[in-house]
């Protein structure tokens, strides 16, 4: 996430959400239990966009390890899996999820083992907070109305005369490619960033070749002497 996009966004507590926990795992005490799901309503956030995240502090619970494992963790994250908001560090769900679901599978004690389970469960509930789906099911009505006008907002924002792949004169009906497959990164699904103007011959090209991320359309660009839009 850019620094640019990171600066739009307004965070917001997970305690102005609906979370209705799960029942407490029955082989983890019941003190165990209540922390985590006070940690999660407490260090949880989100974002209008239907993002969850986790914030730092709260990383050494929800993972059963020591501030030493959490700062590890954090520190070997991408930029893309967590999130500054003011002093305090944001870790996305999807990544602390998968970092748990690892962990379960460690050989490991068994109660630790429990209780990553019954964390998993508590940040599942975050994830799964009924006013994010509503916000993301917002968001994919707004991107689905919006895709149509790409091309002519991209032509405009740029310029555009020439097909950006070839130079080519540019086709009345040229299309919006995404560098970045939509279905892929629907977060990228209107970032002019991600569009390319192609013609449809180099368009049906670039899809034959199955080059749908910005590696493979670089790869190709660099195989048909193409200009490459990845690289501007």
């Amino acid at each position: 996430m850019s620094d640019d996009k990171k600066n739009e966004l307004v965070v917001h507590s997970a305690s102005e959400l609906t979370l209705n926990f799960p029942e407490a795992n029955p082989h983890i005490s019941e003190e165990d239990a209540n922390r985590t799901r006070i940690a999660i309503r407490k260090k949880g956030a989100y974002t209008l966009d239907g993002k969850a995240f986790i914030n730092k502090k709260a990383i050494p619970r929800i993972l059963a390890t020591d501030n030493n494992g959490a700062n590890r963790f954090v520190n070997d994250l991408d930029d893309e899996q967590k999130m500054q908001n003011g002093e305090e560090t944001l870790v996305s769900v999807p990544a602390v999820m998968e970092e748990i679901s690892k962990r379960i599978q460690w050989p490991i004690d068994t109660i630790k083992r429990e209780k990553l389970k019954d964390n998993e469960n508590c940040v599942v509930t975050l994830r799964d907070a009924p006013e994010l789906e509503k916000y993301r099911e917002v968001q994919e009505s707004r991107i689905r109305k919006e895709l149509p006008s790409l091309k002519k907002k991209k032509i405009k924002a740029e310029s555009v005369t020439a097909c950006q792949v070839t130079s080519q004169p540019l086709q009345l009906n040229a299309h919006a490619h995404h560098i970045s497959r939509k279905a892929d990164n629907p977060d990228q699904a209107l970032d002019l960033s991600n569009i390319a103007v192609v013609n449809p011959e180099p368009h049906d090209e670039i899809h034959e070749a199955g080059a749908e991320s910005p590696a493979e359309f670089s790869a190709l660009c660099k195989a048909k002497d193409w200009n490459d839009p990845t690289k501007r």
